[in-house]
């Protein structure tokens, strides 16, 4: 493959690195026809190397051969089976493929190889807990990331890189609950082990300080939060091509950081920085767009420009419909942020008809949760404030069975229900 970077083996333009592996995995089947094992183990590596470089299609392709062939030699109980079938599954969860990743990891859990390899075992949990936590079911993410914390714990390992990483995703779900203070030790511990292995100027050293920079923002603790957001994008700058995605997420962070302190001009220009960071990246289309589109788009509804602010809404569910589905927490989001930007556009018929579809998408990915509470809340008070009193009750009356249940992460919200559900009783009267 690497020959084909000779000046006199090609013609025109030198051969990318995407297209000396696309070359090589043509070859694969061809020239490795007689060798299915060593055949099996290239498939894995380019489904490894694909997956990498944020080319996930083309990694399930490999991984698919991989498995396939392994299963055809060693059986289904084999490890390297198992192994196949991790990358398979993990593979799919990039391109937000859940229901293809679910049973794959459900079969992870009760194979007998991995079951045995408490490494294996612990590493199947983090990224099935990884799944769960990109498609919003934060509890069961809860549940598999600390059985894996404790099980990587126990393996008297205190500085290994598994550890960081199941660590940061527990992190990262506190935080999505609300636990922040719970999300900082987490981060913070994580932090501590990657910088011993990989120093202070690594990526994930990077990552975990752009994560605790959020933490610590919704704890209201904006100094904090901007020293560790400008120290990961120093390192993501010095690291990273300039478009990467993951300089276009610091930009986004520090411009809700700017909003926050009220300088609307700063966050603005970071929020366009950062979307323009995303449509230069490899991945122009990624769901990660989303977040700088829809945070522009409050600071412009903030500002007056609702018209704006609703371009920018539709854009950004159009993003997450697309890589998501409609079944997906985000994009249950995103149709709550036209609803707003409709409403201010005085399109109230437009706004129901955006929030009700907003709290069906929360009900199918997350039934009986606090989220869907709050979608509930939202419609309800939509109605009440705009002539249909009696149709808002039933939604208010149902998100408040929820967060009795279930109560929201802002105790003030459930008062304000029950004060609509008193004015609405109150005015029937």
């Amino acid at each position: 493959m690497f020959e084909q970077i000779d000046p006199d083996r090609y013609v025109g333009t030198a051969p990318t690195v995407r297209d000396l592996l696309e070359r090589g995995s043509e070859r694969l089947d061809r020239e490795l026809a007689e060798q299915p094992e060593l055949r099996a183990e290239m498939q894995a590596l380019m489904g490894q190397v694909f997956d990498q470089l944020s080319l996930p299609d083309k990694g399930t392709a490999q991984w698919r051969r991989a498995l396939q062939t392994r299963q055809q030699l060693f059986g289904a109980d084999d490890a390297r089976t198992a192994k196949a079938k991790k990358g398979l599954a993990i593979s799919l969860a990039r391109q937000a493929r859940y229901a293809e990743a679910e049973p794959l990891f459900r079969e992870l859990l009760e194979h007998k190889a991995v079951i045995a390899n408490q490494r294996d075992l612990g590493s199947v949990l983090l990224n099935y807990a990884n799944q769960k936590r990109l498609a919003g079911d934060y509890t069961s993410s809860q549940a598999l990331v600390e059985r894996a914390v404790a099980l990587l714990d126990g393996l008297g390992e205190p500085y290994s890189p598994t550890l960081a990483k199941a660590l940061s995703n527990l992190g990262t779900v506190y935080w999505r609950q609300g636990r922040n203070r719970d999300a900082v030790k987490a981060l913070e511990r994580a932090l501590v082990i990657n910088m011993k292995n990989q120093g202070p100027h690594s990526s994930v050293v990077a990552y975990a300080r752009k994560t605790l920079s959020h933490v610590h923002r919704d704890l209201g603790e904006l100094e904090i939060a901007e020293r560790y957001a400008q120290e990961a994008l120093a390192v993501a700058e010095a690291l990273f091509p300039k478009n990467d995605p993951f300089i276009g997420t610091t930009l986004e962070s520090l411009g809700q950081l700017a909003q926050k302190r009220g300088d609307l001009v700063k966050a603005r220009s970071l929020y366009e920085r950062s979307i323009a960071c995303y449509e230069g990246s490899p991945r122009p289309d990624t769901p990660d767009i989303a977040y700088p589109m829809r945070y522009l788009g409050r600071l412009l509804l903030q500002e007056g420009d609702a018209t704006g602010a609703v371009r920018l809404f539709e854009r950004a569910l159009a993003v997450r419909r697309k890589a998501l589905g409609d079944r997906h927490r985000d994009v249950a989001e995103s149709w709550h942020d036209l609803a707003r930007g409709r409403l201010a556009l005085g399109d109230v018929n437009a706004a129901l008809e955006a929030v009700r579809t907003g709290v069906e998408v929360f009900r199918a990915a997350l039934p009986v949760s606090p989220e869907l509470a709050n979608g509930l809340f939202f419609l309800g008070d939509v109605l009440r404030r705009h002539g249909y009193p009696r149709e808002a009750l039933a939604p208010l009356e149902e998100a408040r069975a929820i967060w009795q249940k279930k109560p929201p992460s802002n105790p003030q919200d459930l008062t304000d229900l029950e004060a609509a559900i008193f004015a609405i009783r109150t005015a029937a009267r």
